[in-house]
């Protein structure tokens, strides 16, 4: 991962990394050696689990990638940037545990880009941990595409929760637009905080933040989605691309598995202290 810094003539602070990869570019957020990246390049190599353990050297956290290589099931470790109190440690382990069965869930689903932004926006205005967010959806009319249904929730749940980590006040704003067979999957967000988070390790020690890009990126890497985060002054942008799927998905959605789905995911992604914190900075 490279962040680029620059100052440009109107002194705005610009940032940019990539989340996941596509195709060669390797996009892990953390401290993998090139070896390490060429290794998860290969297609033919699929995560199957990430667990979060503390280094061997019992200070910093570490998170253990557990893949199949010809075969044969291996391991890496990468050493993360946050060390993590005890209640942080645990919820941040049951976020990387959920990616397994994540990935599991292969349902291919045809969805209607719009009708599906707005159903998303229910499901937030259900769940009492957003009811004071406004999400602001648009999508591309009369157009439908086949997608990988789970994937898609999990990625728009961990993006609005990591947004929410570093600012739970302002608006998200997610569209999702067709051009031929490519997704564009965007989130966007702006808030005066955002603007002291342009230097890689701040964002990083931001709670909550490193777990959410390493689960994306994971997610990114295993669907073969290009994506990028990119800090503008005081506005955050998040992109996702990607093709969508040939086969026929599903015409009409099971509305109690989605519910489950959902209500579970939130739960893992949104935990109690967030509310604490809102009602703290209410009062």
């Amino acid at each position: 991962m490279k962040l680029i810094t620059s100052k440009e003539k109107d002194s705005k602070i610009n940032s940019s990394f990539k989340l996941g990869f596509r195709s060669d570019k390797f996009g892990l957020l953390s401290s993998m050696t090139r070896e390490e990246a060429r290794l998860f390049v290969k297609r033919s190599i699929r995560v199957e689990k990430l667990s979060l353990m503390k280094s061997p050297d019992g200070l910093n956290d570490a998170l253990v990638y557990t893949f199949r290589n010809n075969g044969k099931l291996e391991t890496k470790i990468k050493v993360l940037e946050r060390t993590r109190d005890k209640d942080e440690f645990e919820n941040d382990a049951k976020i990387f545990s959920s990616i397994e069965i994540l990935l599991a869930k292969s349902d291919i689903r045809k969805i209607n880009l719009a009708e599906f932004l707005e159903s998303i926006k229910g499901y937030f205005g259900a769940d009492v941990r957003y009811a004071y967010k406004k999400f602001n959806v648009s999508g591309t009319k009369n157009v439908r595409h086949s997608v990988y249904i789970y994937h898609i929730y999990g990625l728009i749940i961990a993006t609005s929760s990591l947004i929410n980590e570093l600012d739970f006040k302002p608006p998200i704003y997610i569209s999702l637009r067709a051009s031929g067979k490519r997704l564009k999957l965007s989130f966007k967000s702006s808030s005066g905080h955002f603007a002291g988070l342009s230097n890689r390790l701040r964002l990083l020690n931001t709670q909550g933040v490193e777990t959410r890009l390493e689960y994306i990126g994971a997610v990114c890497r295993e669907d073969d989605i290009s994506s990028t985060l990119k800090i503008t002054d005081n506005k955050l942008e998040i992109e996702y691309e990607f093709d969508s799927l040939e086969k026929e998905g599903a015409l009409y959605a099971d509305v109690t598995e989605d519910n489950l789905f959902f209500r579970e995911y939130m739960d893992i992604f949104n935990p109690v202290r967030h509310i604490e914190g809102e009602e703290a900075e209410e009062e």
